[in-house]
């Protein structure tokens, strides 16, 4: 079970994630509604996440060149997006943090978040770079911020390029260009929802999670991200519908959250070759049961029972239902950016 502030450092990891990939920055009031809503509006966990989240952001130029010292042959941009960031957040906590965390619980955190979060070498490989880390001297000027957390914190500078990943494979793009990028917002019930028309002009991906054979159930709040042994260059600037099945007899199937794409590329993981990510997205809380719809068998055949997901939905009368569905149950709205 994690502890309070476990959550929290799972939920700065998230932020610097997402920063990570999106190097144009994001508006400081979706970052603290996030760390708010991912906590239950506690304040004191949300100001601690936000505090970690800010101070690693502020910091970072001087972390990586420390990190690149010790992780031997690897350059932080070879390293995994997970895998760099929570190096990133035990650096700044071992190095920079003003509160001087123990040296074992930073170590014991970094290892956790790696291990949930990562691959299957990821909990070692952070282990042994930030355990070289804490040997290495502390600045003399640790990081303060502009105002104590957690009452106010303040925002961050703005984040250098992001690193590009391990080779990545080139993204197919549309030829035409694409409509501003959606924003995907839970808001209070609509009684006639306005559905866009660049939505249903958008290709539509349905993508599948086995809960018994990954071993685990898809949580909500986690990153809006998948892994994938078949091609994902096409799902660039598409719209993925992921569902889950678990149990037997019968099989139980659920909408767990819809995003759109925005990177995908090669993995460094044993089982799987490429993955998929996005930053803009919504959870359905709780998931959104499919069994009983009058439509799910049609989807079900469609998508030849989920056996080759992700899968390019191509039946408008199925996205417009699930599009529905999201709406009706799940408290999908459309924001424009």
């Amino acid at each position: 079970m994690l502890t309070r502030r476990s959550r929290a450092r799972e939920v700065a990891l998230q932020l610097l994630f997402q920063a990570d990939l999106n190097p144009a920055g994001m508006p400081r009031a979706a970052v603290e509604r996030f760390a708010r809503d991912r906590l239950n509006d506690d304040k004191e966990l949300a100001g601690f996440a936000l505090a970690l989240f800010d101070g690693t952001i502020r910091t970072r130029a001087e972390i990586d060149p420390k990190l690149a010292a010790v992780a031997e042959n690897w350059r932080l941009a070879r390293m995994t997006p997970v895998d760099r960031n929570v190096l990133r957040l035990g650096s700044y906590e071992l190095l920079f943090d003003p509160a001087r965390p123990p040296v074992e619980v930073v170590l014991n955190e970094a290892i956790e978040l790696a291990r949930r979060f990562g691959g299957k070498d990821s909990p070692g490989f952070v282990n042994g770079i930030l355990d070289k880390i804490a040997k290495s001297p502390r600045p003399a000027k640790v990081d303060t911020p502009a105002v104590p957390p957690p009452a106010t914190v303040a925002p961050p500078e703005p984040a250098p390029t992001a690193p590009t990943l391990p080779s990545p494979a080139p993204v197919a793009v549309d030829p035409e260009p694409a409509p501003s990028p959606p924003t995907l917002v839970p808001v209070a019930a609509d009684p006639k929802p306005t559905v866009p028309d660049w939505w249903y002009q958008k290709k539509h991906i349905v993508a599948y999670h086995n809960v018994e054979k990954m071993g685990h159930p898809i949580e909500p709040g986690g990153t809006f991200a998948q892994v994938t042994n078949k091609p994902v260059n096409h799902m660039v600037e598409g719209i993925v519908w992921l569902i889950q099945g678990e149990g037997e007899n019968p099989r139980r199937y659920s909408l767990t959250c819809v995003y759109e794409v925005d990177e995908a590329g090669k993995v460094d993981d044993p089982d799987f070759e490429n993955y998929i990510e996005g930053l803009n997205g919504h959870d359905f809380t709780p998931h959104l049961p499919l069994n009983d719809l009058p439509w799910f068998d049609d989807l079900f055949r469609v998508m030849n029972k989920f056996s080759v997901c992700p899968q390019t939905l191509k039946d408008e009368r199925l996205i417009r239902a699930l599009t529905r569905l999201a709406i009706r149950r799940g408290e999908l709205r459309f924001e424009a950016t």
